[in-house]
This record gives structure tokens, sequence and C-alpha cells, in this order.
């Protein structure tokens, strides 16, 4: 488990138009809104030093959420890859992409993300999302469990934002 935190920093307090960093750990992501409200995901490769696309969202008002990763034809709605235990649940459960499950949950006025796998003891609070209301102090993602990198472009996608 990380002693430190690794924080991922959110440029601006827009939702769609954003870049999420953690430049000592040369993590970059950029979420853009399209003028069709599709809302790109890329993520920074090193190798290239280019922003290349990972997933496209889909937020409309008055429908269903809808995700695709990048080169999809096909959308699928969100609930596939977050789910809810009941109708009024706020708890969103989804698969990492290290097989893991996590569940973003709202505890304490803050909204954590917890491990639901008995890799990682179950209930144990893998991430925050520190959404500042302050004017010019910027929300953050802290990551309190190094593995968990594994699995960001999920988390990223999935984020409370």
């Amino acid at each position: 488990m990380s002693s430190t935190p690794i924080s991922l920093v959110f440029e601006s307090s827009s939702l769609y138009n954003n870049t999420i960093s953690c430049d000592t750990r040369g993590i970059r992501y950029q979420i853009s809104c399209s003028s069709d409200e599709v809302i790109t995901i890329k993520r920074w490769d090193s190798k290239t030093g280019l922003m290349n696309p990972v997933y496209e969202l889909k937020m409309p008002y008055f429908t269903k959420e809808k995700y695709r990763n990048y080169g999809e034809v096909d959308w699928r709605p969100m609930n596939q890859l977050l789910e809810k235990a009941y109708a009024l649940s706020t708890a969103r459960t989804f698969c990492g992409a290290d097989g893991r499950n996590y569940r973003w949950e709202a505890v304490d006025e803050r909204v954590v993300l917890l491990a639901v796998s008995d890799i990682i003891p179950r209930g144990y609070v893998t991430a925050r999302y520190n959404w500042s209301l302050i004017c010019g102090e910027l929300s953050s993602l802290q990551i309190l469990h190094e593995p968990v990198l594994e699995t960001l472009d999920i988390i990223i996608r999935t984020s409370p934002m």
C-alpha cells in the first residue's frame, strides 16, 4: 500500500474540458467535449509524446449515458460498466482492468473508491475524489493504493467528475 498518495490534479473546474495530471509520475489525461457532445478521454503516451484517445462518453440530459472504447462503432449503456446495487443507490460498482471489483461511494461528504474484491481488503479505500467548490482551489483524485494505477483508465472514465 502506498504511503504517500498519488495526487492527480484537475487543472480546471470544467467537467467536460479538463486535464488531469500528476507530472511527477508522467500521468496525464485530457477530457474534451466536441460539438456533437461526445466526450473524449485521451491518455498521454510517454513513448510517442502524443495524447491517444482511450474512451468516448455520451452524457445527454434526458437519456441514458453511453460509452465506448475509442475506435468502436457501437455505444454501450453506462450501466453495463457501472452497476448499481439497487434503484435508489448512489454507489456504483465496476470491474477494473486488473480484474478486481471497485465501488465509488459517498462517505462522509467525500466520494471514495472502495475495494470490493478479496485481493485488496474489502472496504479498503483505494482512491479519494476531492471535489473542490472553493474558488481557486483545484479538485484532485488521490490514489492511495499504488497497484490501482493498473486500472487508472477505467477509474478516470467512471470517476464522478
